[in-house]
C-alpha cells in the first residue's frame, strides 16, 4: 500500500492534494495540519476514512512531524505561503524541520528506507524555467515575490546539500489559481502562468509514482495549453503591487499588515 504525507493539507496545494488521493482506499495518508478543525470543515467526511491520519500541530515540532512521516513513501512539502513578507524564512525552516524528522527516523533505524521530499516551489526560483519569461516580466515578478523566492532559494540549496541521503524533488510551477483543471504536463524548462492548483496536484501525484526519475530534479507542472482557460486577472495585480510595497519598503508593509490593511 503507498503511503503518503502531506504537509499543509489545509492549504490550497494541499487539499488538492488530498482531493486527488482521498478517493483511493488501497492508499495510506497522514495529514498534517495546525488546525484539526479546519482541516474537517473543508473535508466533512473526513472521519470516515480508514486510510487517513491526521497529525495537529505547529510547524516546528520535529517530534511529531516525525510521527507523520514515518513508514511513508513520500513526503510532500506544501507548507507555504502568497505574501511577500520581509524577513520570510517559512519554506527554509520548513527543509530543516523535514531533515530533522528525517534523521531521527534515521536514528531510530539506519536500515529504514526513507521517504523521499517532494517540495512546492516556484518556477521563478528556477533560473532555466525563470529564463523562459521576457525580461521586463521576469524582473517585476522577482520583485513583487522576492522575499518568497529568496526562502524558497535556501530551502533548496539546505536539501540539495543533504543529498547524498535526500531525496528530494522541486516542483516550481508559474502562476496559480482556483480555475477549473483542464489537464497538465511536466517540463523542466517551461512554466505555465495560470495552473490550477488540482492539476498542479495531479502533477505532484505523477512525480511521486514516478520515484527516482525526477530526484534532485526541479521541474514545472504545466497546464495543457489546448485546453484553453482563463488567463491571470486583476487579483494578480493586487499581488503584484502589494508585493512590490514588501520588496522596496518592508518596513512600511510590516507596518500595513500589522494594522491588516493588506
Amino acid at each position: 500500500m503507498p503511503s503518503y504525507a502531506i504537509l499543509g493539507a489545509t492549504g490550497a496545494t494541499g487539499s488538492c492534494l488530498f482531493r486527488t488521493l482521498e478517493g483511493r482506499p488501497s492508499t495510506n495518508l497522514n495529514l498534517y495540519v495546525r488546525s484539526r478543525r479546519k482541516l474537517e470543515t473543508l473535508f466533512p467526511s473526513i472521519s470516515e476514512h480508514k486510510h487517513v491520519h491526521i497529525f495537529e500541530g505547529w510547524n516546528d515540532d520535529v517530534p511529531l512531524l516525525t510521527q507523520c512521516i514515518r513508514h511513508t513513501d513520500v513526503v510532500f512539502q506544501c507548507v507555504a505561503v502568497n505574501d511577500n513578507q520581509p524577513g520570510l524564512r517559512l519554506a527554509e525552516q520548513m527543509a530543516r524541520n523535514v531533515v530533522s524528522a528525517l534523521k531521527a527516523l534515521r536514528a531510530d533505524d539506519p536500515s529504514a528506507k526513507l521517504p523521499s521530499v517532494i517540495v512546492l516551489s516556484a518556477a521563478p526560483a528556477n533560473p532555466v524555467l525563470a529564463a523562459a519569461l521576457s525580461f521586463p516580466v521576469r524582473s517585476l515578478v522577482h520583485r513583487a515575490f522576492s522575499h518568497i523566492y529568496a526562502d524558497l532559494e535556501r530551502a533548496e540549496t539546505f536539501l540539495r546539500a543533504e543529498a547524498d541521503w535526500v531525496h528530494a524533488v522541486f516542483v516550481q510551477p508559474g502562476g496559480l489559481s482556483e480555475a477549473e483543471p483542464r489537464g497538465y504536463g511536466l517540463s523542466e524548462t517551461t512554466a505555465s502562468p495560470n495552473l490550477a492548483y488540482l492539476d498542479l496536484a495531479r502533477g505532484m501525484v505523477q512525480i511521486a509514482e514516478e520515484g527516482e526519475r525526477w530526484y534532485g530534479k526541479g521541474v514545472a507542472v504545466v497546464a495543457d495549453e489546448k485546453a484553453g482557460g482563463p488567463q491571470p486577472g486583476l487579483e494578480v495585480l493586487g499581488q503584484v503591487v502589494v508585493g512590490l510595497l514588501g520588496h522596496f519598503l518592508p518596513t512600511v508593509w510590516l507596518w500595513l499588515k500589522g494594522l491588516g490593511w493588506i
